[in-house]
């Protein structure tokens, strides 16, 4: 049996219907698919933008920290330039010293003039001249030597002397502060330098960390200074040493002792008013 009829023109109408329903289907399927695709296309918009937003972040990042990097980098670079330019300079001062100190005790080997060239020790006299004039030239140079060594031990003598005195003047006037009659005290100091215990005493108050206090201690005890006078070197800068290190002791300040409670073997402190009553036995009523 025909599950379908021709109708006048010879069509299948069922057919027609079919197409119909198949066209519907078809537009939907188009309209669902057009939709998923806008949702898609949106979606992938959002995500687009989303990226170039992210992009944008992270170009005006990138623009931002090479400029901070090429900051801390330049400021690094220029920090290690100074710390080794002064590691140089320590290191050239240091070797300065060190030639230095090696030049002022060196030794200068001695020079031999209990033998002179004679006249006679030679075949002729040019020979004997020669011998003259490299003897003199040795003469000459050694001497120039020992002066020159004597000359830069005494310019280094007196730098170190001028900078202790600096120091000790700059102490001097800390200690003003809380001494006032500093002046006046060294103005009547009995401790002549022109002795030989005095000399060293001076010098060794120079040396000392707290020669402000040992200077200002033995101007106030005139015995002392005239002790230190009196003295050699030696047992005068040991001397100079024991008071710089009894002046360092400071003495702990006493605290405040609190008012007395009640009645004290020396009547001091309010009393109560018991009096005590002794028996035989040590006992009381």
């Amino acid at each position: 049996m025909s599950d379908f009829t021709l109708d006048d023109n010879g069509d299948s109408s069922t057919l027609e219907n079919n197409d119909v329903d198949t066209q519907d289907v078809e537009n939907d399927e188009t309209a669902e698919s057009s939709t998923a695709q806008d949702d898609m296309d949106d979606s992938s918009t959002s995500e687009e933008m989303e990226a170039e937003d992210g992009d944008l972040e992270s170009d005006d990042e990138s623009e931002a920290d090479p400029i901070k990097a090429l900051k801390s980098e330049k400021a690094n670079q220029r920090f290690s330039e100074i710390t080794t330019r002064a590691k140089a300079a320590e290191d050239r001062a240091a070797a300065l010293e060190a030639r230095l100190d090696a030049m002022q005790n060196a030794e200068i080997p001695a020079f031999d003039n209990s033998n002179p060239p004679k006249l006679d020790q030679f075949d002729d006299y040019d020979q004997f001249t020669e011998a003259q004039t490299r003897y003199v030239a040795r003469q000459a140079v050694y001497e120039e030597n020992v002066n020159y060594q004597q000359a830069q031990r005494q310019a280094y003598d007196n730098r170190q002397s001028n900078e202790l005195f600096a120091q000790h003047q700059r102490r001097r006037e800390a200690l003003l502060k809380v001494r006032p009659d500093l002046p006046e005290a060294l103005q009547s100091m009995e401790l002549n330098n022109q002795t030989t215990g005095g000399a060293a005493a001076a010098q060794a108050i120079l040396r000392s960390p707290n020669g402000e206090a040992v200077e200002y201690h033995v101007a106030k005890n005139a015995d002392l200074a005239r002790k230190l006078n009196s003295m050699n070197q030696y047992d005068a800068m040991m001397e100079v040493q024991r008071i710089s290190e009894r002046l360092k002791i400071k003495p702990k300040p006493r605290a405040d002792l609190p008012d007395p409670i009640g009645s004290t073997p020396s009547g001091g402190g309010k009393s109560s008013g018991f009096k005590p009553k002794f028996s035989a036995g040590a006992t009381f009523s």
